[in-house]
């Protein structure tokens, strides 16, 4: 019978406690050694969390890939981090397709040695009801092109380089959401559950590798995303800068 091998989850577990300390201590030194040398690549970087995160780690020696659609604010975003002294890039691209992202993923390759940290934070939510979206069938393709098919593809572009040099993170942004089931988000929810079961299960594939998952499941967080809901617009909702720390702190931890 093959045993199975229970070091890395055990060497994980040891390291999360210590990062984990770090974490809370420390954290900005921490953060700074975590990230020493290393290229994050951010996606849905141009405004909301993705940019509010490309500025908490600006002043860290990353070299940061920017990337969204919107050129000109992704520009904007660039020469402010430059001028703080940050080592940055962006590219444009339209994760929703297809096309366009395989383009992206050969576009890094082929100038970078690869991404030792991917934060998949490109998302796109719509509140409908069910009973609204009878007609609509293309409301749920185009969350799951987004939230779910973009994610996975650029991990599994990114992935062999990552194997290559025995190490990598993979952060996936998700939603409290789902556990509390809000009506009128069918679509946004079945993507981000979609999204979700495949980092646990990859996670578990890979972490023998020296390669790592993390989910962050925000609350509501003050973006553009929730400015169509009028309901949240007076309600204490996460700032961008908060939702930021979360993620450096993943970046930390690697839990």
């Amino acid at each position: 019978m093959k045993k199975i091998r229970l070091t890395p989850w055990i060497d994980q577990l040891g390291d999360a406690l210590w990062w984990g300390l770090r974490a809370k201590m420390a954290p900005d030194s921490a953060l700074a050694e975590r990230v020493a040398g290393k290229t994050i690549l951010i996606t849905g970087a141009s405004t909301g969390i993705g940019a509010a995160l490309a500025r908490a780690l600006a002043n860290t020696s990353a070299q940061l890939l920017l990337v969204a659609r919107n050129t000109e604010r992704l520009q904007q975003l660039v020469n402010e981090l430059t001028a703080q002294g940050a080592n940055v890039k962006f590219f444009s691209a339209d994760l929703s397709q297809a096309d366009d992202c395989n383009r992206l993923c050969q576009q890094i390759l082929a100038t970078e040695d690869g991404v030792d940290i991917l934060i998949n934070n490109a998302g796109r939510s719509i509140r409908r009801s069910i009973k609204h979206s009878l007609l609509r069938f293309h409301d749920f393709e185009r969350t799951m092109q987004l939230n779910y098919f973009a994610p996975v593809r650029l991990s599994l572009k990114l992935l062999p380089a990552m194997r290559k040099r025995g190490q990598g993170h993979i952060i996936n942004v998700s939603t409290l959401g789902i556990q509390t089931t809000p009506p009128r988000f069918a679509a946004y929810l079945a993507s981000k559950s979609a999204l979700e079961w495949w980092t646990k299960v990859a996670s578990s594939e890979v972490l023998h590798e020296g390669i790592f998952f993390s989910l962050v499941n925000f609350p509501l967080v003050r973006t553009p995303m929730i400015a169509p809901t009028r309901a949240y617009r007076k309600l204490p909702v996460m700032s961008p800068e908060t939702a930021a720390s979360w993620i450096c702190e993943l970046i930390i931890t690697r839990q």
